[in-house]
């Protein structure tokens, strides 16, 4: 198989690059010689000023657009929250005037409780003086019955 490619075919594009190399070394060593500009090195500064910028640019809008993307969550938390404070706090509404309605309610039947312990009381000492009344007459009849048995 290698005995079958010819040693021109080899050779020819060896000796070119060779020739190429050559010439490119001393070619290249005239050109190095000769003082760079100062503007080339300041423009390839800034060249890569501008790269780094570049990269912090995109820096900024990726962390920037997560900001946005977590700033529009938060609101929607924010808005979910504050609906959920004012059901909360219509609830909170509600129940104070359930509560206060149940303390007038509670305060008309202690009320009604003292009226009716007052006239349970009054009626109890009525009964009290009604029997003491009763006992009298009862006492006074027996007596007047035993005396006109008597007599």
């Amino acid at each position: 198989m290698f005995e079958q490619i010819d040693l021109q075919a080899v050779l020819v594009p060896f000796g070119c690059f060779l020739g190429g190399w050559l010439i490119a070394k001393l070619t290249g060593r005239k050109s190095k010689s000769v003082e760079a500009d100062p503007r080339d090195s300041e423009i390839r500064s800034l060249q890569a000023t501008v790269r780094v910028h570049k990269a912090d640019l995109h820096k900024v809008k990726t962390v920037g657009a997560a900001a946005k993307e977590g700033l529009v969550d938060a609101q929607k938390t924010i808005e979910t929250l504050q609906r959920k404070l004012k059901e909360r706090r219509n609830e909170l509404d509600i129940m104070k005037l359930d509560r206060k309605a149940a303390i007038e309610k509670a305060r008309e039947l202690r009320t009604e409780l003292q009226n009716r312990a007052l006239e349970f009381n009054m009626a109890k000492a009525r009964i009290g003086e009604l029997e003491t009344e009763i006992s009298v007459v009862r006492a006074s009849r027996e007596m007047t019955v035993g005396s006109g048995t008597s007599g």
